[in-house]
């Protein structure tokens, strides 16, 4: 059943499965084996949002909520670790218009991709977007066949600023329709990191990797 997501606070709640969970610092959490030490070249400062909001992350909204959170408890599920930055949505039961994640960091490497997840009722209502040092690099419009509940890669060029220096990169949403008509739709994202190579701007389907 489709429905509208709702912020809902979380407070303190961390689900370990079976599996193992890896971590944005590099750890692999396993219950059975303990801690082990996962490459994680590439990623960048926090990439898989676990440290949550104002840490490495400055999170942004018209709103008053926090839009990093497990996504479990809501019947859903990180790519890895225990928290996804989330992008839209409705906060107080109130369209969010605009949220932005924005970090500095060093980029090294000519491609800069992402995992993100739709959980779309409307489609073609809000553009997320990515610039560096405010240039646009990435921009797409959810549409309605963007409900597919699984994480999905994308990746685009950023070797323009590949040039070992601090650069601001900001990934965000807008969102007109949240005033008139007054409705919102949802871009999860995690596990943000830099590689080599050309980028593609084409979305590859991915099997979810964390908790199983």
């Amino acid at each position: 059943m489709k429905k509208l997501l709702t912020f809902v606070a979380i407070l303190g709640i961390v689900s370990i499965a079976s599996a193992a969970t890896l971590t944005a610092d590099g750890t692999q959490l396993d219950p059975t084996h303990g801690y082990t030490t996962m490459d994680r070249i590439g990623l960048v400062p926090d990439g898989s949002f676990e440290a949550g909001c104002d840490v490495n992350w400055l999170c942004g909204s018209d709103g008053s909520c926090v839009w990093i959170t497990d996504l479990v408890p809501l019947g859903l599920w990180n790519y890895d670790g225990a928290m996804t930055a989330w992008l839209g949505g409705y906060c107080g039961g109130i369209p969010t218009c605009y949220s932005s994640f924005t970090q500095d960091f060093t980029i090294d490497g000519g491609l800069m991709s992402l995992y993100w997840m739709g959980y779309i009722n409307f489609g073609e209502i809000m553009t997320v977007y990515v610039t560096v040092d405010g240039t646009e690099v990435y921009s797409y419009v959810p549409v309605l066949s963007d409900h597919l509940l699984d994480f999905q890669q994308v990746s685009f060029d950023v070797s323009a600023f590949n040039d070992g220096g601090m650069h601001t990169v900001v990934i965000g949403q807008d969102n007109p329709s949240c005033v008139d008509p007054g409705v919102g739709d949802n871009y999860f994202l995690d596990y943000v990191e830099l590689a080599g190579g050309t980028a593609t701007q084409e979305a590859t389907f991915s099997s979810v990797k964390s908790l199983y």
